[in-house]
């Protein structure tokens, strides 16, 4: 090896002293860099390097001194957004969230998304909730925009608010809805004016009482609950709810129920009292309801009018509530897409509202009832006929077109006058639309009478019945005065009045008129003691009320003919009053009408209840205790009965009641069993079925007490 020279050892010794300054130079760098001291003098250089964003990782709360987080932000947006992710508590500086703000709004992705937000979802958490005040349940949903002013989440509910700072102690759901005050808001965007909430599009559902006024744009389903049922518009509009009433104005649909397709487009403002039921509110100033686009009928209201499509007889009962108010009760609105409803009631008309009423829809019954100061038109549309009724002040009444063109049922305006106002007149008309042939055929003399064609003006119990019968229905003889049966043809065919006709002209006459022609009250004086209804008809049971259609089959309208009446249900869709004692015996023709008690599934329970029939409760209730009641067990046969030797009346009159109903009876039938209820001379009640007779205790037929049980007591029940 060669020596080196005196000059060449100081060249190395001379680079070993640098090489070796230098490293201790290096080294003392470094130590300045892991001083957190310097990091805070000098923080934009100290984060140019590893060893500064590992001191402030280390030592986090170094980002709460200013110049630190703004060097952080400014060098690394998102590496200082880790920091912040897993030390939370720094947001709970004002100055440091405004920092956070500026680097989210500052550092979005391609597609627009607050990448820093939804990289750090504990960050994002504790933003929304210190800045805002606004909660997550999910702080891994994700954050589809957020640029200060705008808040949109992702997830199936997306919504927007905007701005967020208008909605403290709002809450986003997994899902991305929102929900402020307890109320829900999915798939729309939020923003607010004062104290009201603006809305477009979406779906909303008011979970509580709160006090609030919305602003709805297009929305879709805005739903309100009321006494467990969902009240839902959609549309657009202001609704605005107090402690009093929920108030709607604008253009939209509301509905109610579970059948969602069937709703009343609204034009116009509603008032909704906390005391109404659901599908009851107030029409105010000018309003128009159309039914499926105005297809199936076009309501228009100017002035103050309370309007219900709650299902009911009893509905009407709500008008009592608001005296002073007019009142429109359509029960069945909300089917409106169907062919036909049962029942439109106009009620109280008052204070000059006027009221217009169009459908091409079928209508069973129209009642006009205590017109005072107000006005209704009703237009019914039949094909391209129209016919208008016009009913004025104090039931003045006009009619422009035919009568016999109208599609509907029956028409009734009810009134009183001034010179006796606690008595009832009444201007009847009724059709014979969409009644089966047989009971056509059966009135067609009725029908040809030009009378027919005209409404029938009477007072109600001195001379209804037999003008409404004179008119509309059959005298049998056509000379009787004092007949003592009435018929009502309330079903699908007409044979009991045909089969009577003979008996009712050799003994003390028959009126006979079909189940639309009821006439609200019994002439005061009359001799009807036996009622019949023919026919095969469905009974139903609702609010303890007993009715049967008048129909040929389940496809066609069907029109209601109760039993009952109470004081709330249209008085011209039941059989007609009587005094108490007056009536002896009611007799039927179809299933059902005469069995003691009734069994059927109950779904509550999970299994099959008895109860007493409530038909026969019906029957006494309004008359009083009969001497028989004639029907049928269960199912009655095929045809309806025939009365060849009229209605049995006395108790050995029923052994040939007896045959009339083994006339019908085959071998092979599966119908069900006459049967006859009465009370004895003993002045017990018997009960007999199965085809038995049962004459009474000391009669020469079977023992009523073999059969059944005697019950003390006068009346059928």
């Amino acid at each position: 090896m060669a020596k080196m020279g005196i000059g060449s050892k100081i060249s190395v010794i001379l680079v070993l002293i640098i090489f070796v300054n230098c490293s201790i130079i290096a080294q003392e760098d470094e130590k300045q860099w892991e001083d957190p001291i310097n990091l805070q003098n000098n923080p934009s250089e100290a984060l140019l390097t590893q060893t500064g964003w590992k001191t402030l990782q280390e030592n986090p709360s170094l980002m709460k001194e200013s110049n630190v987080a703004d060097a952080a932000f400014q060098h690394s947006a998102t590496e200082a957004a880790k920091i912040v992710n897993k030390n939370i508590d720094l947001l709970s500086s004002g100055n440091f969230r405004t920092k956070f703000k500026e680097a989210i709004i500052n550092n979005q992705g391609q597609d627009g998304k607050p990448t820093i937000l939804n990289d750090n979802p504990a960050a994002k958490k504790e933003f929304f909730k210190k800045e805002y005040d606004i909660g997550m349940v999910d702080e891994k949903l994700e954050i589809l925009k957020f640029d200060g002013r705008i808040l949109t989440t992702g997830g199936t509910g997306s919504s927007s608010l905007a701005p967020p700072d208008e909605f403290s102690k709002a809450v986003i759901q997994k899902e991305g809805s929102i929900e402020f005050e307890k109320n829900s808001f999915s798939g729309t965007t939020l923003s607010r004016e004062g104290e009201t909430i603006k809305v477009s599009k979406g779906f909303v559902t008011l979970r509580t009482d709160n006090k609030i006024t919305i602003e709805a744009e297009d929305v879709l389903d805005f739903t309100v609950t009321k006494e467990n049922k969902e009240i839902t518009y959609s549309g657009t509009f202001t609704f605005k709810k107090t402690d009093e009433e929920n108030i709607v104005n604008g253009k939209f649909f509301r509905f109610f129920g579970k059948y969602r397709e069937y709703k009343v487009q609204i034009d116009g403002k509603i008032s909704d009292p906390k005391n109404t039921k659901p599908g009851e509110y107030f029409l105010v100033g000018h309003v128009t309801l159309k039914y499926n686009e105005g297809k199936n009928g076009v309501i228009e209201v100017k002035g103050n009018v309370l309007y219900t499509e709650e299902i009911g007889r009893r509905t009407a009962s709500i008008c009592n509530n608001y005296v002073g108010s007019s009142c429109i009760v359509n029960p069945n609105a909300y089917n409106n897409l169907k062919n036909s409803i049962s029942s439109v009631r106009f009620l109280n008309i008052q204070g000059g509202d006027k009221i217009s009423f169009k459908t091409p829809q079928y209508i069973s019954s129209v009642e006009f009832n205590n017109v005072l100061d107000g006005e209704v038109t009703f237009t019914s549309q039949n094909g391209g006929k129209q016919t208008l009724v016009k009913v004025g002040p104090n039931s003045k009444t006009d009619v422009q077109g035919d009568l016999n063109n109208m599609n509907i049922g029956r028409l009734d305006v009810i009134y009183e006058t001034d010179a006796e106002p606690n008595v009832k007149y009444v201007k009847h008309w009724h059709s014979n639309e969409n009644l089966p042939d047989s009971v056509k055929n059966y009135f067609a003399d009725a029908r040809a009478n030009p009378k027919a064609n005209s409404l029938v003006e009477c007072k109600i119990g001195v001379d209804c019945m037999k003008n409404i019968v004179g008119t509309f229905g059959k005298k049998v003889p056509p000379t009787s005065t004092k007949p003592d049966t009435i018929l009502f043809v309330a079903g699908n065919d007409a044979e009991m009045a045909r089969s009577m006709e003979q008996n009712c002209r050799s003994k003390s006459g028959c009126w006979i008129v079909d189940g639309r022609g009821s006439f609200f009250e019994i002439d005061e004086g009359s001799s009807i003691k036996y009622i019949g209804i023919g026919g095969h008809h469905v009974q139903q049971e609702y609010e303890e009320s007993e009715f049967v259609y008048n129909t040929d089959d389940q496809k066609n309208p069907q029109d209601e003919l109760y039993i009952s009446s109470p004081e709330d249900a249209s008085p011209a869709m039941s059989i007609p009053k009587a005094p108490e004692g007056q009536i002896e015996v009611v007799a039927f023709s179809a299933c059902n009408t005469n069995n003691r008690e009734k069994t059927t599934f109950s779904p509550d329970k999970g299994y099959l209840i008895t109860y007493p029939n409530p038909l026969i409760n019906a029957i006494e209730k309004k008359y009083g205790p009969l001497v028989s009641l004639i029907g049928y067990y269960n199912k009655a046969p095929v045809n309806d009965v025939s009365y060849k030797n009229g209605i049995p009346t006395t108790l050995p009159e029923f052994d040939r009641g007896r045959e009339i109903a083994d006339a019908y009876r085959t071998p092979n039938s599966k119908i069900g069993s006459w049967a006859i209820s009465f009370v004895g001379n003993d002045n017990k009640r018997y009960w007999t079925n199965n085809g038995e007779r049962c004459f009474g205790e000391n009669q020469r037929y079977i023992d009523c007490t073999k059969v059944t049980k005697v019950v003390t007591g006068a009346g059928i029940s």
